[in-house]
């Protein structure tokens, strides 16, 4: 997957291997919240569906849009 938070769900993106997908959800993940640099960031949960197979992810991003976890869903 890509490092950087891609959320347009009108977007179809390619991960790292070629494989193409869209984003079906993503969430705040309440209670993560932190300032940083004078600015209020949080962790999110983006949720991802790969589009030539059934395969879910969930990808959890940090406060610097960095993928730390990853989920099947």
């Amino acid at each position: 997957m890509s490092t950087k938070m891609n959320t347009n769900p009108y977007e179809t993106y390619k991960s790292p291997k070629g494989l193409a997908y869209r984003v079906t959800g993503v969430e705040k993940v309440e209670g993560s919240e932190r300032w940083i640099n004078g600015v209020l960031k949080y962790h999110w949960l983006v949720s991802i569906c790969f589009l030539n197979s059934d395969k879910r992810l969930t990808l959890e991003y940090d406060y610097n849009e960095k993928i730390i976890k990853k989920f099947n869903t």
